[in-house]
């Protein structure tokens, strides 16, 4: 079984992405604290709301959730998670 069958089938993993259709919200209807998100914006004010992969991640890394993805170099796949140690 390939690694990617695999995650699939592992119960709480996020399965693969096929479009890029997941609506993006706010760090904040995310989760997210309020201090953490307006430090977000004072330091990188170009970020004004999450990535799409970043949308789908943060709600499962909050809830305590395994998840297993892939995407795009630069799409903000590793920071997602150290935002959720804030909240």
């Amino acid at each position: 079984m390939s690694l990617a069958a695999a995650a699939r089938r592992a119960k709480n993993t996020l399965p693969p992405k096929e479009t890029d259709e997941t609506p993006t919200r706010s760090f904040r209807e995310l989760g997210l604290d309020d201090a953490f998100v307006r430090s977000l914006h004072k330091a990188f004010p170009d970020v004004v709301s999450p990535t799409s992969i970043q949308s789908q991640l943060i709600p499962e890394v909050l809830g305590q959730r395994d998840v297993l993805l892939k995407d795009v170099t630069g799409s903000g796949k590793f920071v997602a998670p150290l935002f959720c140690l804030t909240a």
